[in-house]
């Protein structure tokens, strides 16, 4: 039995700046929105694709020398990244780089900064930061009935001669009517 060799990323880039501490990503995920409609008296409903909705997710800095120096490198890290105040009518997302996020189906590549929370203590000392995510993506069109194919009815087949030649008279008709 082989044995894969795994390079754990703990840490994310955001902006090309590598963040400090451990780097633990939760809750991102890949969601469909679907409009159910419904008729009144009917039975079923028809799904109507409206799109992918914008992934949520936060991201855990956690740090294990609060005092000794990681203080100060979070510090850095989150005024050169994290708190940077959207602007103008268009504000630019921040490029964000980590497996979990980038590869295929997430292909999260772009966040916004949504909530930033304060640095907590647990009893070992182990001090950790949240900070919730949205990813960004600007919207394209993709929406579309949920097609069902119906099963495929073979064509009726001729009874007697009187049948077969109203089949063959409604063929040659429909042949000539489609020139």
């Amino acid at each position: 039995m082989t044995v894969a060799s795994f390079n754990f990323q703990d840490y994310v880039v955001i902006d090309g700046v590598q963040s400090p501490g451990v780097a633990v990503i939760s809750g991102a995920s890949l969601t469909r929105t679907w409009d159910k409609r419904k008729g009144y008296g009917v039975t079923g409903a028809t799904l109507v694709y409206m799109g992918e909705d914008l992934a949520e997710f936060t991201i855990a800095f956690q740090f294990w020398d609060w005092i000794g120096g990681q203080r100060d490198e979070w510090v850095q890290f989150s005024k050169d990244v994290l708190v940077k105040q959207p602007k103008g009518k268009t504000p630019t997302a921040l490029q964000i780089k980590h497996w979990q996020l980038n590869d295929p189906p997430l292909s999260i590549d772009a966040v916004v900064v949504k909530k930033i929370g304060q640095p907590e203590q647990d009893d070992t000392a182990l001090v950790t930061v949240k900070v919730d995510f949205q990813q960004f993506r600007p919207f394209k069109f993709g929406f579309g009935k949920v097609n069902v194919p119906a099963p495929k009815k073979a064509p009726p087949t001729a009874q007697d001669a009187a049948d077969l030649q109203i089949q063959q008279l409604t063929k040659q008709f429909l042949d000539e009517a489609a020139k």
